[in-house]
């Protein structure tokens, strides 16, 4: 289910006469309060002259104008659309939805000016948000997915390979866990596999979005691939969401620092819960991944 709203509103000096926002919804929820602060956010809108909801039907999205949006493009003013969506998880990217968007709406409005703006939330969809707004280079790869299966994953590659961008989800996604999430079994190995990739291709400055995951390994399949050794009565394992209180030692080895070494990491993403306690990640996200109360 898809909701949204439009605006007539001033934008860099320029009149919309609508403006879409289209978000992804549970169940009949819209999401004017979230839209609402993507406004804030990116500080494009300088002035919002009035706000009408679209409510979805049957998945469609169904696009109109209130009398005072109406009144105001017949003034001597054509139709101005900006359409800004985030993905559709595990179906549409926000980039797709933007084709596709734009293609329904100057086959509808004749003459209308349709403008595009695709977002992204660290999760899926975020490498194509990125790339279509700055020039880059796609590398593919072949890494492991949550479940130990190989998955095609992409690197985008920026400053002439210099700084790479790693969406989490590519490799350890909630689709690629299919209908079947396993928390307790599912690994991050297929970050670090993207992480050693994007060091081999020679980048320094790494970008690393972390939404839209299928996993509760507090990172340590990355780090098991980039490296590190995790024991547990001397023998090294590498844990994943129901073995981590397994872990009695760390060790940081030398193919790990110099993986690292010299080596910028930034991380994407939008939520700034901490490890523990009621609001931790893992009380938070773990149920989306498919843990039960007792697993949390």
């Amino acid at each position: 289910m898809i909701g949204g709203n439009h605006t007539v509103a001033r934008i860099g000096g320029q009149i919309f006469g609508l403006v879409l926002v289209v978000l992804p919804c549970h169940e009949n929820l819209l999401c004017p309060d979230r839209a609402d602060r993507l406004y804030t956010y990116y500080g494009q809108f300088d002035e919002i002259y009035e706000r009408h909801e679209i409510f979805p039907i049957d998945g469609r999205i169904y696009l109109g104008y209130n009398e005072g949006a109406t009144a105001f493009c017949r003034g001597g003013r054509h139709m101005k659309i900006l359409v800004i969506p985030d993905s559709f998880k595990g179906s549409l990217s926000s980039v797709r939805v933007c084709e596709i968007a734009r293609e329904i709406l100057t086959g509808c409005l004749a003459g209308a000016e349709v403008k595009t703006m695709p977002l992204a939330d660290g999760g899926e969809g975020t490498l194509d948000c990125i790339l279509s707004a700055v020039k880059g280079e796609r590398v593919a790869v072949t890494v492991q997915g949550p479940l130990g299966n190989p998955v095609r994953a992409e690197l985008g590659f920026l400053s002439g390979g210099r700084a790479a961008v790693i969406e989490a989800a590519q490799a350890v996604g909630l689709p690629l866990a299919g209908k079947e999430l396993k928390p307790m079994e599912a690994g991050t190995g297929g970050l670090g596999q993207m992480i050693r990739a994007a060091r081999a291709h020679g980048a320094t400055e790494i970008v690393a979005a972390l939404g839209g995951t299928c996993t509760n390994d507090c990172g340590a399949g990355m780090l098991s691939a980039l490296g590190v050794r995790f024991l547990s009565d001397g023998k090294p394992f590498v844990p994943c969401g129901g073995t981590l209180a397994g872990v009695r030692e760390i060790q940081l080895s030398q193919e790990f620092l110099s993986l690292c070494e010299g080596v910028s990491f930034r991380v994407l993403c939008d939520v700034r819960n901490p490890l523990y306690g009621k609001n931790g990640a893992a009380a938070v996200f773990a149920p989306q991944k498919g843990a039960d109360a007792e697993q949390v």
